[in-house]
């Protein structure tokens, strides 16, 4: 599905393609919600367990999309240093 290998111990597909998803909403200033993440997951015919949109549209909505977006650079820079080291 991605031009990329998704690790087992990365975030699933369906997680990825949600914040992929989300990621476009908010670059469109556009309100982001399960509906909407879902809409743009059918576009691109991606499949996901149907409770990933609602829940990655009420984690943004409790945490913002800019922790969210630091949080998960974070997580993936520490990850990166590890390995390099």
């Amino acid at each position: 599905m991605f031009p990329f290998p998704v690790q087992s111990s990365d975030m699933s597909e369906s997680e990825l393609a949600c914040v992929y998803a989300a990621l476009i909403l908010a670059d469109d200033d556009v309100a982001i919600t399960g509906e909407k993440i879902q809409t743009i997951l059918k576009a691109a015919k991606v499949n996901v367990e149907p409770y990933w949109p609602g829940l990655f549209a009420k984690a943004l909505e409790v945490r913002g999309m800019e922790a969210c977006a630091m949080t998960m650079i974070y997580r993936y820079s520490t990850k990166v240093q590890t390995k390099d080291t």
